[in-house]
């Protein structure tokens, strides 16, 4: 038993033919085009959304720590521009490296908006003069109420963030908010 385990151990460091065999690359035929690359996989990644620099150069940036950072793009970036300052977990793909990774944003959830609030993020409906935030992550609606809840009443169709204080019946008494998206 102990020889057999010697030959096969000196058929590895020897290189087998088998082995070898298996390891090589393709060899390329004239005309064909080579495959094409794999598309990056989806990443999620947590961070604060931060504006970089200054005038129409300024940049939409996921900050993960002092020394990792990817800058946003992709579909969402427009509103993830509009809520600097929070954290989200965004999902997406990633490309370049060092300082110029970018993450083309294709999902995104807002974890905290400040003092550890978790919003809620959802789409505006006005009907019978109350203003309705219909919230896809819960399958709910919350009735908005409050001055706050007043300034959207023109907005039907907007995607926001809304957080306050949760009444009875599925109300909700906004005390901070933001629009991400204008009504279509």
């Amino acid at each position: 038993m102990r020889r057999t385990h010697h030959i096969l151990l000196g058929l590895l460091l020897a290189g087998s033919p088998a082995l070898a065999q298996d390891e090589a690359p393709a060899p390329e035929t004239a005309g064909e085009a080579a495959p094409a690359p794999a598309e990056a996989p989806a990443a999620a990644i947590t961070g604060t959304v931060k504006l970089v620099g200054s005038g129409p150069a300024k940049t939409t940036s996921l900050s993960v720590s002092r020394t990792e950072a990817y800058d946003l793009t992709g579909p969402l970036a427009a509103e993830l521009k509009r809520i600097p300052g929070a954290t989200v977990a965004v999902t997406g793909t990633i490309s370049g490296e060092g300082a110029r990774r970018k993450l083309a944003a294709t999902d995104y959830e807002i974890t905290d908006v400040g003092g550890g609030i978790r919003p809620y993020v959802g789409t505006l409906r006005v009907e019978g003069g109350f203003v309705f935030l219909d919230v896809p992550s819960c399958g709910c609606t919350r009735v908005l109420t409050g001055k706050a809840a007043l300034r959207f009443a023109e907005d039907t169709g907007a995607k926001i963030w809304v957080s306050g204080i949760e009444h009875e019946n599925n109300v909700l008494e906004v005390l901070r908010s933001g629009t991400l998206a204008k009504a279509p």
